[in-house]
């Protein structure tokens, strides 16, 4: 016999089977909480420095092994091609490509020991179907571009710092499951035979190169270990272009050294053409709850998130506690 819904609501309303399908999580400690809330904005931190020492390349190393395992089953002639397309496609600017982390799971004891350790942790509802963009912090000028620019290039290097700005980021599942992550990337190798066979045979590409590419990328992007996945992670994975992050990147001190991270949030429209005050007014984030970790005082953490709620103009969402019986 089920539970009437009231009863249930009781027991498990920190859990996801309450919220919206398209709430994620982003776990954080009480300052953190504060930062997100005042300034409008969650943090992407460089892969390079994230927990996971294979982060972001836990996708590209598959795809070179498998391509390595069936080489031999490939046209001699196209090999080279199939080869330099992986290759290619591998290689991830790991120091200035940035990832934004969240949870499927309200209530998770991995991501309260992860993510606030010792300190009274929140885990904060975001609407995961809004994609976010990269704030833009300072104006861009002639001193960030290298040496090796063309004459008048900064009129259109410019419009390119504009269009990063614009362009908005999605928040992705990660993937844990091993035959699943064999299967995708198998997938990206046949496009790349399929491109290479039909560029020797002189016929026109069915799909364009850079295309298969970029989208392969793409999907690599969310291939994680499996040791992680009780982090039922949703990500967001973001960069700029070479040479034109000067406009974006923040530093910060962090566990394994200076952090390069930038802002992700939704940038508020520009009262007129002469506004260009920096760094980017932010619309606040698409908070939906806010649920707080275990802590043997949870009445004042409520109260506290309440009142800073409220005064960072995001109302009365709902504030729940967590149901894990977790001691500090």
């Amino acid at each position: 016999m089920p539970l009437p819904e009231t009863v249930s609501k009781i027991f498990l309303y920190a859990d996801k089977l309450i919220w919206r399908d398209e709430t994620i999580w982003h776990y954080t400690t009480a300052s953190g909480l504060d930062g997100i809330l005042k300034n409008h904005v969650i943090w992407a931190s460089s892969a390079a420095f994230m927990n996971d020492r294979q982060e972001l390349s836990t996708g590209p190393e598959l795809l070179v092994k498998l391509l390595d395992f069936y080489k031999n089953e490939l046209d001699p002639r196209i090999v080279e091609d199939v080869l330099y397309l992986a290759n290619a496609t591998a290689l991830t600017n790991r120091p200035k490509t940035f990832v934004s982390c969240a949870c499927n799971d309200p209530d998770s004891l991995t991501m309260w020991r992860n993510y606030a350790g010792s300190e009274a942790g929140f885990a904060i509802g975001i609407n995961g179907s809004i994609g976010l963009n990269i704030r833009k912090q300072r104006a861009f000028d002639e001193s960030m571009m290298d040496g090796f620019q063309p004459p008048n290039a900064y009129e259109s290097r410019a419009s390119e710092v504009e269009a990063i700005g614009a362009e908005k980021f999605s928040w992705q599942p990660a993937l844990y499951n091993l035959e699943a992550q064999a299967e995708v990337a198998l997938h990206a190798l046949r496009r790349f035979e399929k491109i290479a066979t039909e560029r020797l045979d002189g016929l026109n590409q069915s799909e364009a190169e850079l295309d298969v590419m970029s989208e392969t990328a793409q999907a690599l992007q969310v291939f994680k270990h499996p040791a992680f996945r009780d982090e039922k992670e949703q990500r967001i994975v973001c960069g700029t272009s070479p040479h034109l992050d000067g406009p974006f990147i923040k530093h910060r001190p962090g566990k394994y050294g200076i952090v390069p991270y930038v802002e992700l949030g939704i940038p508020a429209p520009r009262q007129g053409s002469g506004d260009q005050g920096l760094p980017e007014r932010m619309n606040k984030l698409p908070i939906e709850a806010i649920i707080v970790g275990p802590t043997p005082y949870p009445k004042e953490a409520e109260s506290g998130v309440f009142d800073l709620l409220q005064r960072s103009g995001y109302g009365e969402p709902p504030i729940r506690h967590s149901q894990v019986p977790f001691r500090r």
